[in-house]
C-alpha cells in the first residue's frame, strides 16, 4: 500500500479487521488470534501474528483493539475502534515503526480526520455516509447482509481511510460457494467500486463459514509494513489465517 496521500491509502484489513465470531445476546469479552503469511508461500513460519480482543453488551459492539506482532513479539502496528450503541463512533490506528498515528471520529453525523506524520499533522472533515466501515467492521456489515450475499447481490459500502482522510467505496460480491474440509464455506471478494481506484488497488478475499459467516481466512492488505533488507519500509499482501 503506497503511504500518504496516494490513490490507494493505508486501508488494510486490519486482519482482525474482519471480526472472526458471530454476536452473543449476552454481554461478553472476545479475543481472535491468528497469524500473516507471505501470499502463496507455505504456511510455516508466519510473518506477523495478531490478536483481536473486544467486548459486546446485548448483542452490539462496544470497542475492540487489535495488535500486531512481529515473530520477536514487538509491536508493529494497533489498532482501537469505538461505538456508541453499537454503531461505528471512532477508529485509530498507529504504526509506531514509521511515526504515524491516524483517527476518525464521528461528531454531529460529520466524520473527522486527522493525520499525524512525525509529528506533522493534517485534518479533514466528510459527512456521515450510508454504510460506513472500516476494517474490522468489514465481517459484521457481511453478516448483516448475508442473506444479501447468499442471494448473489452485490453490496456497496464505504470505507474509511486515515491516511487519505476519507472514505472510498468498495462493492462485495460472492465469488463461490464449496465445501472445505467438510464444512460449506462461501468466497467474498470486496474490490473498488471506482474502475480508476480497481487499477491500483487488488481485490481482497474473506473465506467465511457459510452458516454463521465466521471468518476463516482473509487475503489482501494487511497493516503492518515489511522492512527491506535495505532498511526500506514496504505494504505487504497477506494470506491470514484465523485460529480455530
Amino acid at each position: 500500500m503506497v503511504r500518504g496521500k496516494s490513490i490507494v491509502g493505508n486501508w488494510a484489513t486490519s486482519l482482525a479487521f474482519s471480526l472472526a465470531v458471530p454476536l452473543s445476546a449476552m454481554a461478553q469479552d472476545f479475543r481472535i488470534q491468528g497469524r500473516l503469511f507471505e501470499i502463496d508461500a507455505p504456511r510455516t513460519k508466519p510473518l506477523f501474528t495478531f490478536t483481536l480482543s473486544g467486548h459486546t453488551l446485548e448483542g452490539k459492539y462496544t470497542r475492540m483493539e487489535t495488535d500486531y506482532r512481529d515473530l520477536d513479539g514487538v509491536l508493529t502496528a494497533h489498532e482501537k475502534i469505538g461505538f456508541r450503541d453499537g454503531r461505528l463512533q471512532s477508529y485509530a490506528f498507529e504504526i509506531p515503526n514509521q511515526g504515524e498515528i491516524g483517527k476518525m471520529e464521528i461528531v454531529d453525523e460529520r466524520m473527522r480526520f486527522s493525520w499525524n506524520k512525525n509529528g506533522e499533522v493534517r485534518t479533514e472533515e466528510e459527512s456521515v455516509p450510508e454504510n460506513l466501515i472500516v476494517g474490522p467492521t468489514i465481517v459484521p456489515f457481511l453478516r448483516e447482509n448475508r442473506e444479501r450475499i447468499l442471494a448473489g447481490e452485490s453490496l456497496r459500502a464505504r470505507l474509511a481511510v486515515l491516511d487519505r482522510m476519507e472514505t472510498i467505496g468498495f462493492r462485495f460480491t460472492k465469488v463461490e460457494e464449496k465445501m472445505r474440509d467438510g464444512r460449506a464455506v462461501v468466497m467474498v471478494r470486496m474490490r473498488p467500486s471506482s474502475f480508476v481506484v480497481a487499477l491500483v488497488v487488488k481485490p481482497l478475499d474473506f473465506l467465511v463459514d457459510k452458516e454463521t459467516f465466521r471468518l476463516l481466512e482473509y487475503r489482501g492488505r494487511t497493516l503492518p509494513l515489511r522492512q527491506e533488507t535495505d532498511g526500506t519500509w514496504t505494504a505487504l499482501d497477506v494470506d491470514a489465517v484465523y485460529d480455530p
